[in-house]
């Protein structure tokens, strides 16, 4: 995660007496580092994410200097300016001009009393944001602890606990894929402070999982329809597409939970929708509880394999009128409508087989096992994406 301007702003605004005078729609940025800059020529040496502080040492009062350092760092991605207003730059030499800039772009700015010194407040916000960046990291590598086989999980809940993430109520895990590149972690991490409840966010095997502390299922399609809306907005022209698990009944049981999510993923994509919930996928959940994918494709073998090879050798699909047929309960007259088929066709191909496969379609026992190994089929298809 990463510290959010606002927070920082409130939780110190008195201690460093700051006055926020513009800009006050944009507090809601990531804070990476403090920079002390008196030049905006030295902005090229910005990353990202820096609080500017200035005390306009070579401004000679002037606005317009201020207006120029704005436009520079603006374009740096920093998430706002101090200015340690004294003796070099006051507030009264502020412009309304340069106040509008901060408005409508939206960028805070800040005044500073010039009897706070600037090494005070770069330190404590230094340390604020270091003691951010170590719990952030425990945080993930807890969830990678828990989702290693070998790792040490009660150490890694221990862990987690120390930096108050909730461990003793349900979870969910939500996985996400982009359709684009990932963000860069400071934009990800501005998410978890917008979600419903507490959650830890990291790159998982290509996608990005989220896991929730609370294991609600309004409170993981709340934080699943955030993150959709959030990476269109984050990812132009991406198909962004989230599946989530079932309530886990601790984080012990996360790895199930990211078994689950990515099931839903994979179900939702080969839907062609957006979200995938486990708790709504039916029959597949309990193929997914079987896990043995090589004892699914021998099921599937063993039941459609007379129908399968024929197809291959014949390039028919009568496949898929023996699935219409059992999903439509034995009605020709509906297999023949949803085929777009006539229904002598159809009765010829139901026919074939009955009498040269060799389906028993009169045994409800048996058409049973048959929709089940399309469903396997259908299954074994979609969690391969």
């Amino acid at each position: 995660m990463a510290l959010i301007l606002r927070e920082v702003f409130e939780a110190t605004r008195e201690k460093f007496q700051l006055e926020l005078i513009a800009g006050r729609a944009g507090l809601d940025r990531p804070m990476n580092w403090v920079y002390v800059s008196e030049d905006y020529t030295t902005s090229d040496f910005l990353h990202g994410g820096e609080l500017i502080i200035t005390t306009g040492v070579i401004s000679g009062g002037s606005s317009q200097w201020l207006l120029r350092l704005l436009r520079h760092i603006t374009q740096q991605h920093t998430c706002g300016l101090i200015i340690n207003q004294g003796p070099y730059l006051r507030r009264e030499q502020i412009s309304q001009e340069v106040l509008d800039f901060c408005d409508a772009y939206p960028f805070p700015l800040f005044l500073m009393p010039w009897q706070i010194h600037i090494y005070d407040i770069t330190r404590d916000y230094c340390d604020r944001i270091f003691t951010d960046t170590r719990r952030s990291e425990s945080l993930q590598q807890g969830v990678l602890t828990l989702l290693d086989p070998a790792g040490d999980h009660a150490a890694a809940l221990r862990g987690l606990e120390r930096q108050g993430f909730p461990v003793r109520g349900g979870c969910r895990a939500l996985l996400l894929r982009a359709g684009r590149p990932l963000p860069d972690p400071d934009r990800l991490s501005l998410l978890t402070h917008r979600l419903p409840c507490p959650v830890i966010l990291l790159p998982w095997q290509g996608e990005l999982l989220l896991v929730c502390a609370q294991s609600g299922e309004d409170r993981g399609e709340a934080c699943a329809r955030l993150l959709l809306r959030e990476f269109s907005l984050l990812c132009p022209g991406g198909r962004p597409a989230v599946g989530v698990s079932g309530a886990c009944p601790s984080l012990a049981e996360l790895h199930r939970g990211v078994e689950q999510a990515r099931a839903a993923l994979c179900f939702a994509l080969s839907q062609g929708t957006e979200l995938g919930h486990y708790d709504r996928m039916g029959f597949f959940r309990l193929l997914l509880e079987v896990g043995d994918r090589a004892f699914l494709e021998d099921y599937v073998r063993e039941q459609l394999g007379p129908v399968l090879d024929y197809d291959r050798k014949h390039g028919s699909d009568f496949a898929r009128t023996l699935s219409l047929y059992l999903s439509c309960r034995g009605s020709i007259q509906a297999v023949a409508e949803a085929s777009f088929c006539h229904r002598n066709t159809v009765n010829h191909r139901v026919h074939l087989l009955r009498e040269k496969l060799g389906f028993r379609l009169d045994d409800p026992e048996a058409c049973f096992q048959l929709a089940a190994a399309f469903r396997a089929r259908e299954y074994l298809d979609f969690t391969a994406l």
